[in-house]
């Protein structure tokens, strides 16, 4: 409580990061009852309550939040239909974020993305991508995500995306992914885990070193 009043009185803020030190500890914000209206980039590192994405704090308005880093939130809820209303987002982490095993990127949502990282959903199943969906996309991480069955589906609807990684993928995946029709014309590296970041470039066919910018 004391905390939500803080933040009324930061009108001028653009820069906030908010830890628990532990994943398991609960972040309260359902009290913040109006925007932050200059908050740039917003990092929440601890478990949410439910509804948190309801609060003000993601509401739209004149909203010029640009960057959203959402690690160890743990919500039952689909995250996505709350925060795909901040149109201005470059940048969106999603680290055990939420535990349901699908996630929908619909049409028209995160028209100004460009960086995105899924990673370490427990019980991610299945990612959908619809045509119209994250139209400025220019990187995209997908990591640790142990029960995801296949590769996203409509991936190869992201005209603009210039690099896809999978990172500490199963060799059971690995083979899908090299089996996969979908990704071949898009330029993407991997990572299995007992293999370091240096890996094939498909598009390439050929060995390539690169350097990962993990949006942590």
């Amino acid at each position: 409580e004391r905390l939500s009043v803080s933040l009324h009185r930061l009108q001028f803020l653009y820069n906030m990061h908010i830890a628990m030190c532990d994943e398991n500890e609960v972040l309260r914000l359902n009290m913040l009852n109006s925007p932050l209206p200059n908050l740039e980039k917003l990092c929440l590192r601890g478990k949410l309550d439910e509804g948190t994405l309801e609060s003000s704090l993601f509401q739209t308005g004149d909203q010029k939040l640009r960057a959203l880093y959402l690690i160890w939130s743990q919500l039952k809820e689909d995250p996505l239909p709350c925060i795909s209303r901040l149109h201005n987002l470059t940048q969106l982490n999603l680290t055990r974020t939420c535990n349901g095993d699908k996630l929908i990127f619909r049409s028209g949502w995160f028209p100004n993305l460009k960086f995105l990282l899924v990673r370490d959903l427990p019980n991610l199943l299945q990612l959908v991508i619809q045509e119209g969906a994250m139209e400025s996309i220019q990187t995209l991480q997908l990591a640790h995500l142990n029960k995801l069955k296949d590769v996203p589906l409509g991936i190869e609807l992201l005209t603009s995306l210039q690099r896809l990684s999978f990172l500490h993928v199963t060799e059971d995946f690995l083979m899908l992914l090299n089996q996969c029709s979908r990704i071949q014309h898009i330029r993407w590296w991997y990572s299995t885990r007992n293999q370091p970041l240096s890996r094939k470039c498909k598009s390439l066919k050929k060995e390539v070193s690169f350097t990962f910018f993990m949006l942590v």
